[in-house]
């Protein structure tokens, strides 16, 4: 369970990515910001810094690749609401087939999937 004060990497719609701590009301962010995934995560490294990555409110206690590794199946989504930002981040695109939504990777996805050592 993540407690106040916890680093954590969060994306924005417009595509970056933040960097922040968890308060009683949400996420504080900092000016730090990143332009992919891979960045922030090297960024986190050099300082020490051992944070979670949360998207649309769905934290992960892991890795963001757990996610992405997901997506890339084209699994339906449990929680749509957690992969909102993924989708607005372009890094997720959802299609409708026979009455059933997916979620997959954009290019941008497979990139991030890549640099996180996940095939996609």
């Amino acid at each position: 369970m993540a407690s106040v004060g916890q680093p954590i990497i969060v994306p924005s719609p417009r595509g970056f990515w933040f960097f922040g701590h968890l308060t009683e009301h949400g996420v504080q962010m900092s000016i730090e910001n990143f332009l992919d995934l891979q960045h922030a995560r090297r960024w986190c490294q050099g300082q020490g810094i051992r944070a979670l990555y949360e998207i649309d409110g769905a934290r992960m206690s892991t890795d963001a690749a757990t996610l992405l590794e997901a997506t890339a199946l084209g699994i339906e989504p449990q929680n749509r609401r957690g992969l909102k930002n993924l989708i607005l981040c372009g890094m997720a695109e959802k299609s409708r087939a026979e009455g059933k939504l997916t979620i997959t990777l954009t290019e941008k996805g497979r990139a991030t999937a890549a640099a996180l050592g996940v095939s996609a």
